[in-house]
């Protein structure tokens, strides 16, 4: 018989509903949901690891099973693989620190902070290798705030950054990196451009647009934020990949920060 490996965690879960017939255990100082180490050698070929979470209290208990020949009829799911088939590499697996995950990280116990992020990016958790920290305000925060906001200022010389990032996004994700044995990714992207480069001048509602003649100064402004992001040079966290605006949508009646794009804009060549 294969073994199970990880317990149910019925017994130390703090359950919290939400109005459903199910609920969620809350993460604390001393809980949190979990993987359990998993003797790597014992997952051959032709065998799989199943993971289960369960009302009844299982949290990611996970069993190694052995793939079976049956009888195929109506009730039986058939899946063919091709293995010398390959298309694109998945890069990674990971989360956004937007403010209000950063903001609920720091308003844990540090003790409780450390097993969430533990969770998420260390060996015994997910491990996650991919973060993606917004450059600026998002929908995810509590104000509208981008960099660089003061009226045609075309030198950037204003451009600063804010105490959403110097208190919480970057320390909190400094300390991932720190817990993490895989190499973590850092992307980025803005929600909207400063709102005195775009038409009309706001920074919320998809029915505002970069105007033609700040196309190049965008682009510096992705420029001048990189380095000052993460202070590259004394910080040792370093940008992998940006790409330029997110929900590249046009619906008029939103009022997040945000920004409409089309092809014209984006570029079509």
């Amino acid at each position: 018989m294969l073994p199970v490996y990880g317990t149910s965690e019925a017994d130390r879960c703090v359950k919290r509903k939400y109005g459903y017939d199910s609920f969620v255990c809350v993460c604390n100082a001393t809980y949190c949901d979990e993987l359990h180490p998993f003797p790597t050698k014992l997952l051959k070929e032709g065998r799989y690891l199943h993971y289960v979470s369960s009302r009844e209290g299982k949290r990611l208990e996970s069993t190694l099973s052995e793939f079976k020949e049956v009888t195929r009829s109506e009730e039986t799911a058939l899946f063919r693989t091709n293995t010398s088939v390959r298309y694109q590499k998945v890069l990674g697996f990971g989360g956004a620190m937007s403010d209000s995950a950063a903001l609920n990280i720091a308003s844990l116990s540090r003790t409780a902070q450390e097993k969430l992020l533990r969770q998420y990016f260390a060996p015994e958790g997910a491990e996650y290798n991919i973060i993606r920290i917004p450059m600026g305000g998002t929908d995810f925060s509590r104000r509208h705030y981008i960099y660089a906001n003061d009226q045609e200022n075309l030198n950037l010389t204003n451009f600063n950054l804010t105490e959403e990032d110097l208190l919480y996004k970057i320390p909190i994700v400094k300390r991932a990196i720190h817990m993490s044995v895989r190499n973590i990714s850092l992307c980025t992207t803005s929600w909207t451009s400063p709102s005195w480069m775009k038409e009309p001048r706001n920074v919320t509602g998809f029915s505002t647009r970069l105007r033609d003649e700040f196309y190049q100064l965008y682009a510096d402004y992705y420029v001048r934020y990189l380095p000052q992001e993460m202070n590259l040079s004394q910080q040792g966290v370093y940008k992998d990949f940006v790409y330029f605006s997110e929900e590249k949508i046009f619906i008029a009646q939103y009022r997040i920060i945000s920004e409409a794009w089309n092809t014209k804009l984006r570029g079509s060549e």
